[in-house]
């Protein structure tokens, strides 16, 4: 009979045993050398890159990816799985520079592999230069009974193309040049929708609850990709490219938002009393929606732009009057740094970060806010809407049925326009659209 006191020590001598025929644990990680593309070669975007390189490993390789970083080592495009077959291989693949919207700038190819306990990366860097941004044409929203929109395109050689069709009335629209997308708000009648402007049909839509005599949208806006609703009952909604919402602010109850605008970390919005006259510039936390501030201010605003990290220029009107006011965030304070004609301004369009071409009820006025002047531009012209062209360097506005394209020159004023497109229809608004 064996005692416990020997089984204690068998037991010991096992466990010693085990622990001693354990397998030691691999700690050496694959070697990769990357043969192509040679270090610092240009490439375009939509190009293909060959690479060529060699993985080993001591025991066996599990996996290897291929894959594009930027310089903060942040996968940029997809990533090419290999399934190696033992434990040192050669390979050769075709990798394509597929994002039309990437940045020109440096980049690195990645090749990882795996031995299933080791990770090995390898970078070498490239650069890629980024697809010339090109004008590509206009779209216009234009109707002849306030419940029939019309889409239409113009192209460069000013051929008119009617590719769509809404039915509703109209309240706002944007446009976007990455996904051709055409987002067209009613009002009181009409769906917001969103228009693929490629193969033209509705990608996706809010349905318009009618609540006649009041409107069920005020106003939309695009932050990137990111669409903002404001909705007559008090909510501001945000939406992501296919729809969900991700963005929810709401006002009192007896107020309504309506022009919007986003800079920095807050959304920025003309609020309007439903029962009176009062009118103020609100400002919400972009990230959360909640409340942070108000300034009563008596403007129809017309559009805003970012002036600084705390300023926002806010083009208005005060009754018929025109005004340029400078609002700022942190002091919660309206300033006016340059007085306006006796006239309303109908639409307002960035040059840069400095000029502002302003479309009043009788010509186009030039705002340099460096030297704080303002000079008329363009006579003989009562625009609607107004829009610059940056790389043309071309003024595109309307007038009733017709769209002007006038060359932007210091000369001035500008007093004839270069082309002008006949539309059969009262033109609302338009958009210009790019290839990124």
């Amino acid at each position: 009979m064996i005692s416990k006191g020997k089984y204690i020590v068998l037991a010991l001598v096992l466990l010693i045993c085990s622990a001693s025929c354990k397998k030691k644990g691999d700690d050496v990680l694959p070697v990769i050398t990357i043969i192509l593309p040679v270090e610092n070669t240009w490439y375009d975007v939509l190009d293909t890159i060959i690479i060529s390189a060699t993985a080993s490993d001591e025991t066996s390789l599990e996996s290897i990816s291929i894959g594009l970083v930027d310089e903060n080592l942040i996968p940029v495009l997809n990533v090419l799985q290999l399934n190696p077959n033992n434990n040192s291989v050669s390979f050769t693949e075709e990798y394509v520079v597929y994002d039309k919207y990437m940045e020109g700038g440096p980049y690195y190819i990645r090749i990882r592999a795996s031995d299933g306990e080791n990770i090995k990366n390898q970078y070498q860097r490239i650069n890629i230069e980024g697809l010339q941004r090109k004008f590509e044409y206009i779209v216009a929203l234009s109707a002849m009974n306030m419940i029939d929109l019309k889409v239409t395109r113009i192209d460069l050689n000013s051929n008119v193309d009617h590719i769509y069709s809404l039915y509703g009335d109209y309240s706002a629209s944007a446009a976007s040049s990455r996904y051709k997308y055409l987002y067209v708000a009613g009002c009181k009648t009409g769906d917001m929708n969103v228009v693929d402007l490629v193969s033209p049909g509705i990608v996706w839509k809010i349905d318009c609850i009618i609540n006649q005599p009041f409107p069920y949208f005020n106003h939309i806006y695009l932050n990137d990709e990111d669409l903002y609703v404001s909705y007559y009952n008090g909510n501001i909604k945000g939406s992501n490219l296919q729809g969900p919402v991700f963005f929810n602010a709401t006002v009192p109850t007896n107020l309504t938002p309506v022009k919007l605008f986003i800079h920095n970390e807050y959304i920025l919005f003309e609020q309007v009393s439903k029962i009176g006259p009062d009118r103020s510039i609100a400002v919400h936390y972009l990230q959360s929606g909640t409340f942070k501030q108000v300034k009563q201010a008596n403007l129809e605003i017309i559009d805003m732009f970012s002036k600084d990290n705390n300023e926002v220029f806010v083009f208005a009107n005060d009754g018929n009057q025109g005004t340029i006011k400078v609002y700022n965030i942190p002091q919660n304070g309206l300033s006016q740094p340059q007085s306006f004609p006796n006239e309303r301004i109908t639409s307002v369009a960035q040059v840069n970060s400095t000029e502002y071409l302003i479309a009043g009820e009788n010509g186009v006025y030039l705002y340099q806010s460096i030297t704080n002047s303002l000079v008329p531009f363009i006579t003989n012209v009562s625009p609607s809407k107004i829009r610059y062209e940056d790389i043309s360097g071309n003024i595109v506005l309307t007038e009733d049925k017709q769209i002007k394209v006038y060359h932007f020159s210091y000369n001035l004023p500008i007093t004839a326009p270069d082309n002008t497109i006949a539309l059969p229809d009262s033109i609302y608004n338009i958009h210009l659209v790019y290839n990124k």
